[in-house]
């Protein structure tokens, strides 16, 4: 019986993996059967509303891997296809600014590096971004994006399980925690 409820849940969930009900009372439900796909699920959903707060060196990100790891895979996949498909929004951990020393800078030009966790969505590397809050506003696109310290062009909310590395030139001060948006180019945003 649980088997088939199991099932019945994750039919209802592909149906409509964007039903944010369904997913909570499919938790509810698996919390109830002391399954650890409930936490998973319950931990999914907060992180990607921005609702877990941010930790030194991206532990909620490392929180999120330990938990899919011990989750269902149909539902871990599930979960991935709902948090890609929702709109691009990402969280700072932790600012890193370079090029203000020159003795230590070999490139000699400041640029600063923005560690982000991807709560939800789709991030390609040109993309404009935004503070949500409108607190922060670049004047360059994303020049370039790294994954454990590896160059790449595009990143799924459902598929990364460790922080993007964003690169600016020129120094850009973001506090911790600040959510980020896609938005258009300044340019055309006064145009809107």
């Amino acid at each position: 019986m649980l088997l088939l409820d199991h099932l019945a849940f994750l039919d209802k969930i592909r149906e409509n993996p964007a039903d944010l009900a369904a997913w909570l009372v499919y938790a509810d439900w698996l919390d109830e059967q002391d399954d650890p796909t409930g936490t998973f699920v319950r931990f999914s959903l907060d992180f990607t509303a921005g609702r877990v707060p941010v930790r030194a060196h991206s532990g909620h990100v490392k929180r999120l891997h330990a938990l899919a790891a011990r989750a269902h895979a149909e539902t871990r996949g599930l979960m991935g296809v709902y948090r890609t498909g929702l709109p691009l929004r990402l969280q700072v951990c932790e600012t890193a600014l370079v090029g203000h020393e020159r003795a230590r800078d070999m490139f000699g030009y400041p640029r600063t590096f923005v560690f982000v966790a991807v709560l939800s969505g789709r991030l390609v590397r040109g993309m404009w971004l935004r503070a949500e809050d409108e607190t922060w506003r670049p004047d360059r696109p994303v020049l370039g994006m790294a994954l454990d310290r590896k160059a790449i062009d595009i990143v799924d909310a459902g598929t990364t399980s460790g922080t993007v590395s964003l690169y600016y030139l020129n120094h850009h001060k973001i506090p911790d925690g600040t959510i980020l948006v896609e938005g258009p180019p300044p340019e055309l945003d006064v145009l809107a």
